[in-house]
């Protein structure tokens, strides 16, 4: 997800914006779910603070998930922590090989582990509620489903 902007500002004791403040300030991201990926923030994570205001311009964050931006304006100011946001994934853009290829199996037996693949965006996140579409292209097969959708971590069994 690109963040096409977003700022932060520097304020005083009475709220008023610190217009006299310039420096550097820092961003990262925290991760609101343990479980979750460590997330990834390509295209910069400093910036200027120009009159009291420090603006993130094109900021790329990779993993979905559940997060919170904490802006770091150095020892003296600290930090500034978000709620929380979401990162979703984008679309789909692969369909990668999970499991249960390269089995064999008896005539009217099944295989030992159900054939999975999984449905990813871009950054490879899994990207749920896709349509996944399965066919036999040589030999003779029967699956258990001709069309599946894929689950919340984009994984596909059949």
């Amino acid at each position: 997800v690109t963040l096409s902007a977003f700022s932060f500002g520097v304020y005083d004791g009475s709220e008023n914006l610190a217009t006299s403040y310039n420096g550097v300030a820092r961003v990262t991201l925290e991760k609101a779910n343990i479980a979750q990926p460590e997330p990834v923030i390509a295209g910069g994570d400093s910036v200027d603070v120009v009159n009291g205001v420090a603006t993130w311009n094109g900021l790329v964050i990779t993993s979905a998930g559940q997060y919170r931006i904490v802006a770091d304006f150095g020892p003296v100011l600290g930090t500034y922590v978000s709620g929380i946001i979401t990162i979703a994934p984008g679309g789909p853009a692969q369909l990668l090989k999970a499991g249960g290829d390269v089995q064999a199996a008896q005539v009217t037996q099944y295989t030992a582990e159900p054939l999975r693949v999984r449905v990813t965006d871009a950054y490879g996140n899994g990207v749920s509620g896709v349509n996944v579409n399965w066919g036999v292209i040589g030999g003779s097969a029967t699956l258990g489903a001709v069309t599946v959708p894929s689950n919340d971590s984009g994984y596909v069994s059949n």
